[in-house]
């Protein structure tokens, strides 16, 4: 059994190799100071060192099963599962914030008399659409055609593409994000020399800053992707460490007892 460590500006790389050969492989992310879960992933990180440690020492020292018995010891003794435990919880916490946007960012509010005509055209034209006409749709209807699009539950369509279905729920969420915020308002055309009377808003800016907001909406999602990963992938580390079943790895990691 070895294992080894490796820090790289994206996070903390783990790796063990098992007696037979078996390689489990686990990055914990780096994420900026003021994430949400920054402290609890350093926390995991420094946990994990230790175990990095800790096996190697153990696998020097002790015959496989003593050792074996040792690093399922280590899990508690190091701090690993409490890391583990602290981990999820924020993660949890993280997904739930990240759900709840998203589903406010996608909310369609419900048609209204001079609305509902405008939303069943859309959809009738999409229907009877094909596939490059629903992509030229996708990139150039306003607001209120997404909208009825959105409701309609077209991105969910089997024909359409995974890229394009969230290209629409991007676009959406951005001109929504405009129009439910008044973001506009925000960012007004500045008067210069070419133009002493410019006014009004600068829509192209607005729509600048409604893309930072849904960018940083999908930068939490995918940073909850990958540390579901990892923390899937230490499972197997700690199953193999201890020559126990993941299940049980993970009863170990969250409990402290594998039985």
């Amino acid at each position: 059994m070895q294992a080894s460590i490796n820090v790289v500006p994206q996070g903390t790389v783990l790796n063990m190799l098992g007696d037979a050969g078996q390689r489990v492989s686990a990055m914990i992310l780096n994420v900026p100071p003021d994430h949400p879960l920054s402290k609890p992933l350093a926390n995991f990180a420094a946990r994990m060192t230790d175990y990095v440690g800790v096996t190697n020492v153990a696998n020097g020292q002790y015959q496989v099963g003593a050792r074996n018995d040792a690093l399922r010891a280590a899990v508690a003794n190091v701090g690993v599962g409490k890391a583990f435990v602290d981990l999820a919880s924020a993660g949890q916490k993280e997904r739930r914030s990240v759900a709840a946007a998203t589903a406010t960012a996608l909310e369609v509010a419900p048609a209204t008399a001079a609305t509902a005509p405008g939303r069943a055209r859309t959809v009738a034209h999409w229907d009877g659409a094909d596939m490059a006409t629903k992509q030229t749709m996708i990139n150039e209807l306003p607001v209120d055609g997404l909208a009825a699009l959105i409701e309609a539950g077209v991105d969910r369509e089997p024909g359409l593409s995974p890229r394009d279905a969230e290209r629409l729920r991007e676009r959406y969420m951005v001109e929504q994000h405009i129009a439910r915020t008044g973001l506009q308002a925000d960012h007004m055309l500045a008067a210069d020399h070419t133009d002493p009377l410019r006014t009004g808003p600068n829509v192209e800016a607005a729509r600048n800053a409604a893309r930072a907001a849904v960018r940083t909406l999908k930068d939490r999602s995918e940073t909850i992707s990958t540390v579901s990963e990892t923390m899937r992938n230490i499972v197997s580390m700690i199953a193999l460490a201890g020559d126990v079943h993941e299940p049980q790895a993970y009863k170990l990691l969250t409990t402290g007892a594998i039985a």
